[in-house]
């Protein structure tokens, strides 16, 4: 088994627990929705586990977009919205099958896990550290981006997932 002090808890769902926009959810809203399913996929509405898998520490950043308002006077206002951004490098994924690594057909299972369904939503937890730092909540979530590289030495292919979160802080 990896030894990592990280791990990303993956929750999906074919519907969303709202029409308006928010940045942290109680689990068990995602886990109880009609359209659910955990990591077999083999039963919605909630007694399916959420997929879990190792990380590297996760990079936090924020993503900060800002606007400025003019009114007819000539008043400017500046307006500022933040967002919550993950880097999360999974744990290395080895090139030969293993028992107890992460191997390739583990990342094209975790792949087209979370390309099945539009909704997602992550909790991260390392240690005493949770984000979000209630540990019963998730975030919601869209994969911005994936890059892969191959460790020729280690023989792995490692994988960072761009996170951002939907909602605004």
């Amino acid at each position: 088994m990896p030894k990592s002090n990280w791990v990303a808890t993956f929750y999906r769902s074919s519907n969303d627990t709202s029409t308006s926009t928010y940045n942290e959810i109680l689990k068990t809203t995602v886990t109880g929705l009609s359209g659910y399913q955990g990591r077999t996929g083999s039963n919605a509405g909630g007694s399916d586990l959420p997929y879990v898998v190792y990380i590297v520490a996760p990079q936090k950043t924020k993503e900060m977009t800002g606007e400025l308002l003019t009114d007819v006077s000539g008043w400017t206002d500046g307006i500022i919205s933040v967002r919550d951004v993950f880097n999360i490098e999974l744990w290395p994924f080895l090139f030969t099958a293993s028992a107890t690594e992460p191997d390739l057909d583990d990342w094209e299972t975790l792949a087209d896990w979370l390309n099945a369904y539009n909704n997602l939503w992550v909790s991260i937890q390392g240690n005493a550290r949770y984000y979000p730092s209630d540990t019963t909540k998730a975030h919601p979530v869209a994969i911005e981006a994936v890059s892969e590289s191959v460790n020729k030495t280690a023989g792995t292919h490692n994988v960072v997932l761009t996170l951002r979160v939907k909602g605004l802080r």
